[in-house]
């Protein structure tokens, strides 16, 4: 569960200065695209955002160049995208690196599983109308995570803790009990 959230979105030239001048309370944002993090216990948590695939493209090039001159943060963070191709290009430079797909996709739980593995992800955030025992069964017969969003009332909170995902989003950390 994530307490807190930064958000910072620019121009790929200026993603660089943004990483290694980042401060908890700041963000820079502009319409186009970004990275969106937030505090993870343990670590950061990245998200690539973009309008397409050209500039979530650049944006994931950007952020591989800075992991690839810090690599002493790899540790420390997850990244994830709705930009399945963003996830398996870090994945495929970075394989240590803890990657998610996220989702809102009304498929088969075989096909939401084919996505996370052509992905090379170690999971997915998936929105919770899309979680079903089929797909966690599937899901963790192959080792991959499921986390599931946006859990804002109870009983959509108690049904995705009842099914078994890894990991439960909510805006509202306090409201629940785990």
């Amino acid at each position: 569960m994530f307490s807190s959230q930064i958000e910072i979105k620019a121009p790929k030239e200026e993603v660089e200065s943004y990483f290694k001048a980042l401060e908890p309370e700041e963000g820079f944002k502009t319409e186009r695209a970004g990275y969106k993090l937030k505090k993870a216990k343990g670590g950061l948590l990245i998200e690539i955002k973009a309008e397409d695939w050209q500039i979530a493209e650049e944006l994931t090039n950007a952020f591989i160049i800075f992991l690839s001159e810090h690599r002493d943060i790899i540790p420390n963070i997850f990244v994830h995208s709705f930009w399945h191709g963003v996830v398996k290009n870090i994945k495929d430079k970075f394989p240590e690196v803890e990657t998610f797909i996220i989702m809102m996709l009304g498929l088969t739980p075989e096909k939401m599983l084919q996505l996370i593995l052509d992905a090379k992800a170690n999971g997915a955030a998936i929105e919770n109308d899309y979680i079903s025992s089929e797909l966690v069964s599937l899901a963790h017969k192959q080792n991959v995570s499921l986390n599931a969003w946006l859990l804002n009332d109870k009983n959509s909170f108690d049904k995705m803790k009842k099914l078994g995902v890894d990991g439960l989003i909510t805006n509202y950390p306090g409201r629940f009990k785990i």
